[in-house]
């Protein structure tokens, strides 16, 4: 493939555009790039992180001519330009190329598939704890790292804000993981997989009350109810993973109790007493869930 030739990609330098003709395939030699798309809001949506050896552009070989994302340099970067007509001339040449090019977009189309799924079925918190794992060249046990991208970037992949990503770090401190700039100390990477695959307590949904109104003190009920739970040996993680709707039931019955301050002092005291079970509306789900 004469034609092609490397192209030099300066950091936060546009490689091309969203809606842009397409006029290249693109490998990347060293560096980072990042897929984005603006939503109809303005806002900014980070598809994929490519690095060394990914390709760019392979889906829009074959649709419509135009590029169906924006390619950016989050750092230098090189990548490998081939013209758009030198491939399809190869490919009319030389088929096996065309299957090459469709093995790669259902890769990536596998990628984005698993990304929307994250998106979906995990919240911020399981997602931080999940990418901090991805990061660790060990299943368990100790382990250090280095943070590969920015906050910004990692933020934006994850799907959250960069202000929501620093407080799902601190979340993260009780846990054993401590965030200090790029580089990463954990205790013990099993439990970021644990966390992973649990629900985050605190970011439940929440009954509503009113007119649409979020009902108040829904993460004070959260805490409350994880204090309950610890009163009763009830084991929070066991839990969450078998039964996850009883969780979030308890929570939305919790947040819309009057009986917080009330609860409050009864596990300031201790927890041992028995007299929340006359004001609580959980009783009788947190009893059936206690040790017998």
């Amino acid at each position: 493939m004469a034609p092609a030739r490397i192209v030099t990609v300066a950091r936060r330098e546009t490689l091309f555009r969203q809606g842009e003709p397409t006029t290249g395939f693109f490998i990347v030699v060293d560096g980072v790039l990042k897929l984005r798309r603006i939503t109809c809001a303005g806002e900014e949506a980070v598809i994929q992180i490519l690095t060394r050896g990914d390709s760019v552009a392979a889906a829009s070989v074959f649709v419509d001519y135009r590029y169906l994302i924006t390619a950016e340099a989050v750092s230098d970067a090189r990548v490998l330009r081939i013209p758009v007509e030198h491939l399809m001339a190869c490919i009319r040449a030389m088929p096996e190329i065309a299957i090459a090019i469709m093995t790669v977009t259902a890769q990536h189309l596998g990628q984005l598939v698993q990304h929307v799924e994250e998106l979906k079925a995990q919240s911020g918190f399981q997602r931080v704890a999940e990418f901090l794992a991805s990061l660790c060249p060990v299943p368990s046990g100790p382990c250090e790292v280095k943070l590969p991208y920015d906050k910004i970037l990692i933020a934006g992949r994850l799907g959250i804000t960069p202000e929501s990503l620093s407080r799902m770090f601190a979340k993260l401190k009780p846990a054993g993981v401590e965030v200090h700039r790029a580089h990463v100390t954990i205790a013990d990477v099993a439990i970021l997989h644990e966390l992973a695959a649990e629900p985050d307590f605190a970011e439940m949904p929440v009954r509503e009350t009113g007119a649409g109104a979020p009902a108040r003190g829904d993460r004070h009920a959260a805490d409350l109810l994880l204090r309950r739970l610890a009163a009763l040996d009830v084991d929070f993680r066991a839990i969450s993973r078998s039964e996850p709707r009883t969780l979030r039931e308890l929570q939305q019955v919790c947040t819309g109790c009057g009986c917080h301050t009330q609860c409050a002092g009864d596990l300031a005291r201790g927890g041992a007493s028995a007299a929340w079970k006359a004001y609580c509306p959980n009783a009788a789900v947190l009893k059936a869930l206690g040790p017998n």
